[in-house]
């Protein structure tokens, strides 16, 4: 497995998907399809697709690879609950939309309710689907994550956390993205103070 991974790493992606499909095969017939070992395998191989823009080759591996963590961990597993995010964010490259929506929406409200909804991995599907609705120029429901992640956010760390800032500036360009100045105006107005330049 290190040699499949090393070649991944190393963009060797050719020889990395041949040995990652060694590896896999021989897991799965000493161990069977749900085993952690074979689903790790599984899943390093679908990022590699993944990260290779092959989605179409990644979908059908982040399919199994959820079916199998329901079936062994159960719906509400952090793992569970993390394949569906990966599957959410393969749909979405493809131009799925309609799946992609239903699936991000069950990780995110799974995540919210198990993780908590300041959670970094909560945080994370909840971005991926505010970016999905962006680029579909579907803004109200791109505003309504952003200002959930934006209050989310504020009542678990506080006002003054460093990471405020990149949520603000998130919902400034989606105002401005979205032809509302004056909305962008006012949020912009929310962001620390840039020191003036020293002389």
């Amino acid at each position: 497995m290190a040699i499949a991974s090393a070649g991944f790493q190393q963009k060797r992606f050719t020889e990395a998907e041949s040995l990652f499909r060694i590896v896999l095969d021989k897991q799965q017939r000493a161990f069977g399809d749900n085993d952690p070992l074979t689903l790790n395998t599984l899943n390093e191989l679908a990022v590699m697709y993944y990260n290779q823009q092959r989605y179409a080759d990644a979908l059908p591996l982040n399919r199994r690879s959820l079916q199998a963590l329901r079936q062994q961990l159960g719906d509400d597993a952090p793992r569970t609950l993390g394949s569906l995010h990966n599957l959410a964010t393969t749909l979405d490259r493809l131009g799925h939309v309609d799946e992609a929506e239903r699936v991000y929406r069950q990780a995110m409200d799974g995540k919210r309710r198990v993780l908590g909804r300041a959670h970094t991995d909560t945080v994370r599907t909840e971005i991926s689907f505010f970016g999905m609705y962006q680029r579909l120029r579907r803004y109200p429901e791109a505003e309504s994550i952003a200002l959930e992640i934006h209050r989310a956010h504020i009542e678990a760390h506080g006002a003054d956390d460093r990471r405020i800032p990149a949520g603000v500036e998130r919902l400034v360009a989606l105002y401005k993205e979205a032809g509302r100045p004056k909305d962008a105006a006012e949020w912009q107005a929310k962001l620390p103070k840039e020191p003036p330049a020293a002389r």
